[in-house]
């Protein structure tokens, strides 16, 4: 009877875990239909929207292609093309998008068969692999069901990676293949570390660069710590334990076969990417940006992810105190790993100054993207680390003191992700689609906009208009020149809210253009706002 009653309990027990990735999933599907339909988080999300929409339609080609009128083409190649660098290249006379294609080719399958939602079915169960992975780890290294619970609710609830399963955006594919390969690493030894699992650490950690080519700086750091450990002095901190040259050479083959593809197509192996990464050459340059990237990163990792500041803590005490509190070589490989790879993403990443932190180092984000494959190791890290900590510490009230320190940072971590999190992504939507709603209820087909970030969210859900930038009078004259040509007497012109918009408030002078001797002037006039987006409506009346 109490073997029965121990059973049970201990089957009831084991269900905690898998119930919090239940809850979730569950949280994950809300956030997801919270997003009003052809709406992204963030504009270059419609970018990569577009060309799985193309794909998905038969249209099987790299670059972006937008049907359209001779006379648009026409002012395309005169300056207004509705995107430009960097998140568009024009490359031999075909439009680019900077991101990699492969996630929005393997998006478009799911977009056929589900519309719009089906593009977040890669980010949605990508997320849940990575809480998965966790979970796997956990149980095979014997964590407590306590530290198990509190890993998993400080990845599900308290970290930024589950809100982003509610974008279209391909960092939880990534994180999922990056962590994973990673994953095996970390439970290999001696005597069970096959060719297998070689081989499937060395495609994840590979593949994942097929999808965020920042990525690309953890396959350097990998191959050169399992160089640095394979020196006789360095032998007991061995990370790949056996079968190196197959874990290494699976990884690089994986990563060559993407350069292999990015140069046929692009004509240089990182891709569109590389014009944007080597676009200022200055070394004095590079390294005042990567200073302030650094710190723009690690302050967004602290600020949006608390629990960071445990394993800063932990690790330089395992050190000083190495007798007492002893982490596993390989733990603490990986977590100079991690710090190394912030430096070196620091040195790569454009410098960017947005309007509030969210903005900078990244553009719109929740948490520091660019970095997002850090957040399940640091997770990790900070259960293995806990759990030897309250192993080497006998004394029960510093165990009860350390715990709730952990439920503290906890539950601000919960509160910032879970509770601020959601709201950001509703918040955002708001904005997404009232702009829409206007779009849609305006008679006027022809819509220019003063910056690019409008016509990102827009051409997605309004394929039926002309959608053009045009960022100065200049640009606006060269509009009004062609739309008096082809009997367009008014269009609408969208400021974005975030930059300075001039060019509806011209004054008359620099507002007149001729046709054929002909004199005209463009006159706006507000139509209020839709969210916090202006409209204008610009008038063409003839003069003379």
């Amino acid at each position: 009877m109490k073997t029965k009653a121990l059973n049970l309990i201990k089957t009831k027990t084991n269900l905690i875990p898998l119930s919090i990735i239940l809850l979730g999933i569950l949280w994950t599907l809300f956030l997801v239909f919270q997003n009003p339909e052809n709406i992204f988080f963030s504009g270059d999300g419609g970018l990569k929207a577009l060309l799985a929409r193309q794909w998905a339609t038969g249209t099987l080609r790299f670059d972006l292609t937008l049907p359209t009128l001779p006379w648009v083409e026409e002012l395309w190649k005169k300056g207004l093309y509705p995107f430009e660098a960097p998140f568009i290249y024009l490359i031999s006379n075909q439009y680019y998008i900077t991101f990699p294609f492969t996630f929005p080719l393997i998006s478009a399958p799911f977009y056929s068969l589900f519309g719009y939602y089906g593009l977040y079915v890669i980010p949605l169960v990508s997320t849940w692999c990575i809480w998965l992975t966790f979970y796997w780890l956990c149980e095979r290294f014997n964590i407590s069901k306590l530290l198990t619970v509190l890993g998993l609710m400080t990845l599900i609830f308290g970290s930024p990676v589950s809100i982003y399963s509610a974008t279209y955006w391909e960092h939880t594919l990534g994180v999922a293949l990056s962590f994973g390969g990673v994953a095996i690493l970390l439970k290999s030894n001696s005597n069970n570390f096959s060719k297998t699992q070689a081989i499937g650490s060395g495609i994840l950690i590979g593949l994942s660069v097929w999808f965020r080519e920042e990525l690309i700086l953890l396959v350097f750091l990998l191959f050169l710590t399992v160089f640095i450990y394979t020196l006789p002095q360095c032998k007991s901190w061995n990370l790949v334990p056996q079968h190196k040259l197959i874990f290494l050479g699976t990884m690089a083959l994986t990563v060559l076969l993407f350069f292999t593809i990015n140069f046929l197509i692009y004509h240089h192996p990182l891709g569109v990417h590389a014009v944007q990464v080597l676009e200022d050459p200055s070394l004095k340059s590079r390294i005042r940006k990567a200073i302030a990237n650094f710190n723009k990163l690690n302050e967004y990792l602290f600020d949006k992810f608390p629990i960071t500041f445990l394993i800063v803590i932990a690790y330089p005490l395992s050190i000083l105190f190495h007798e007492k509190f002893k982490i596993d070589k390989k733990h603490k490989i990986l977590f100079i790993i991690s710090i190394s790879f912030i430096i070196l993403i620091s040195m790569i990443l454009p410098s960017s100054e947005g309007i509030s932190l969210e903005s900078r180092t990244g553009g719109k984000q929740w948490g520091p993207r660019f970095i997002l494959p850090l957040i399940p190791i640091i997770s990790w890290l900070t259960i293995i680390s806990f759990k030897d900590l309250l192993r080497a510490n006998r004394r029960t009230y510093l165990n009860y003191a350390s715990l709730a320190f952990y439920v503290i940072l906890l539950a601000v971590s919960i509160h910032k992700n879970f509770y601020s999190g959601s709201i950001y992504i509703q918040e955002g939507n708001k904005n997404g689609t009232a702009l829409m709603n206007a779009i849609h209820d305006t008679p006027h087909q022809i819509v220019a906009v003063s910056h690019q970030y409008v016509s990102q969210g827009l051409l997605f859900s309004n394929p039926e208009k002309t959608i053009l930038l045009v960022k100065d009078t200049e640009s606006l004259r060269l509009l009004a020149h062609q739309l008096v040509k082809q009997g367009y007497p008014n269009f609408l012109y969208i400021c974005y809210a975030h930059r300075p918009c001039p060019v509806p408030k011209e004054n008359a002078q620099n507002l007149t253009f001729k046709v054929d001797n002909n004199q005209f002037l463009i006159n706006f006039t507000e139509l209020g706002k839709a969210g916090n987006t202006p409209l204008y409506q610009g008038v063409i009346s003839k003069l003379s």
